[in-house]
């Protein structure tokens, strides 16, 4: 049986799942705040949906998973559960500009495969990781971009892509120029995380917001929004 887990940044809160390409490094940091998440806020901010994709089918994956964990909550779990959807809420402002990131960590198992169309649907960002040291996991993660395409039925979709473990880099089975490749092909960002030490984790987060920021301002070439925009 499917269950859901609701963490946010402070406490456990009822919620229901309902740009420009570039890789990053250490070396780019964003220029990102968290904070805790108050309720009811006290400033106006945007909602953003966002859910994070993980390809793998063993125990090893839910290291992989723990990117949404990592960022909202700070700790990692080695502990793997195949049979919950975890749902994070977290308060973050990028750029200056403040948001509400309600997260979807998707369950890893192919039972589950039948609900993403409706989470892909209701989603506004995704990022989609493999696990670097399982080239199976870089093999199946290619699959899920493609759906996200058929379900959003256009590919200007906020996407990153993700290798995790980079602490495990003597077990290292996918390079970064393959994950570097393979972005390019899509026309997304690359970025190589460790869920386990955090690294690159906040920097992951700020990026899919401005992916997420880029991708809801008007299109100019677009003949509807520019008449729209006629006062």
């Amino acid at each position: 049986m499917l269950t859901h887990r609701v963490v946010s940044s402070q406490a456990l809160v009822p919620w229901s799942p309902f740009g420009p390409c570039r890789c990053l490094s250490s070396q780019s940091p964003p220029q990102v705040k968290s904070r805790r998440l108050l309720w009811p806020l006290q400033h106006p901010v945007s909602t953003k949906v966002l859910n994070v994709a993980c390809s793998g089918r063993n125990p090893s994956r839910r290291r992989v998973e723990n990117c949404a964990c990592s960022f909202v909550t700070g700790t990692f779990i080695e502990k793997y559960d195949p049979t919950i959807e975890d749902f994070y809420r977290k308060e973050i402002e990028v750029d200056s500009s403040p948001s509400v990131l309600e997260i979807l960590d998707t369950a890893g198992t192919e039972q589950f495969a039948s609900m993403r169309d409706l989470y892909i649907k209701n989603g506004q960002g995704f990022i989609l990781v493999y696990s670097l040291v399982n080239q199976q996991s870089f093999q199946d993660i290619k699959p899920m971009r493609d759906q996200i395409i058929r379900v959003k039925r256009y590919e200007k979709v906020p996407v990153i892509l993700v290798g995790n473990k980079v602490d495990l880099e003597s077990e290292r089975e996918v390079s970064s120029n393959e994950g570097r490749a393979l972005a390019e092909e899509w026309g997304c960002p690359f970025m190589e995380t460790s869920a386990k030490s955090k690294t690159m984790v906040d920097e992951l987060f700020a990026e899919i917001v401005r992916q997420m920021n880029y991708a809801a301002q008007p299109d100019k070439d677009d003949p509807c929004c520019s008449a729209c925009n006629i006062q």
